[in-house]
């Protein structure tokens, strides 16, 4: 543990934030997720190369609904372990239809605009011929989100 972090006004600002953003949700999820990064900032060897409170931002802004579509990605991600086709995990708005059938078109396409809206993901151009389709690419933003969200 980083004591000399826990003592500074940096992590009182942080504690204080994450508190008043607790008490201001319902999620129980969010929650988790507030207090997963406020641990992780008293760990001395906290990987991520950004300030917690900007990743408390991202999470301030997701809705119940943008959780549960970063899990879906997640999971549709690992089942078709992305990472070996190509350098980008790469999908797009049909690609969840294999793991689940209780999300609507509608659910799944608003989802992931939001998610571009936050920069969670991007719009990845895949030239099929002879028309182009549009697919989405994780961020690294998501890769961190994700780890406080699957926790």
């Amino acid at each position: 543990m980083d004591y000399k972090y826990l003592e500074s006004e940096e992590f009182y600002d942080l504690f204080l934030q994450s508190s008043n953003l607790a008490v201001r949700t319902r999620l129980k999820e969010k929650i988790k997720v507030y207090a997963g990064i406020l641990t992780s900032s008293l760990i001395s060897d906290f990987k991520h190369n950004l300030n917690a409170e900007d990743v408390l931002n991202i999470i301030e802004g997701l809705t119940e609904n943008d959780i549960k579509l970063i899990k879906l990605i997640s999971e549709y991600l690992e089942l078709e372990d992305a990472d070996t086709i190509n350098t980008d995990k790469v999908f797009g708005a049909s690609s969840f239809s294999k793991i689940s059938e209780d999300y609507t078109d509608e659910f799944i396409l608003f989802g992931l605009l939001r998610l571009l809206k936050s920069s969670l993901i991007i719009k990845h151009h895949v030239k099929s011929a002879p028309l182009e389709r549009l697919s989405f690419a994780t961020t690294p933003m998501f890769d961190i989100v994700k780890e406080f969200i699957i926790k």
